[in-house]
């Protein structure tokens, strides 16, 4: 499996993966269909204070998988700890009630 990061201007993030990921990066072209893309992922994720949307583009088309609330669990050993903390410092939690 690869593992390769971009920001949300399709730029590459170089040295993001750790362990077996590590240096196993396939450079993917930004997909023709990002804008859709994104305007699905913000629909879908709406009201989340943190989610995983995993969509797939087939033949110019997007497809929804699954969303997850959990990744991993929260034990993601292959990515650096720098990005795990910065992705954390991004998420606003709601305040209890």
């Amino acid at each position: 499996m690869s593992c390769s990061f971009y920001d949300m201007d399709w730029n590459y993030l170089a040295d993001q993966s750790l362990g077996q990921h590590a240096g196993n990066v396939v450079r993917v072209k930004k997909p023709e269909c990002y804008d859709e893309l994104l305007s699905v992922c913000r629909k879908l994720a709406e009201g989340h204070p943190q989610v995983r949307v995993d969509l797939y583009v087939t033949g110019g088309h997007v497809y929804f998988g699954e969303m997850t609330f959990t990744f991993q669990g929260g034990y993601i050993d292959y990515i650096t700890p720098e990005k795990l903390l910065e992705l954390g410092q991004q998420i606003t939690l709601p305040k209890k009630k």
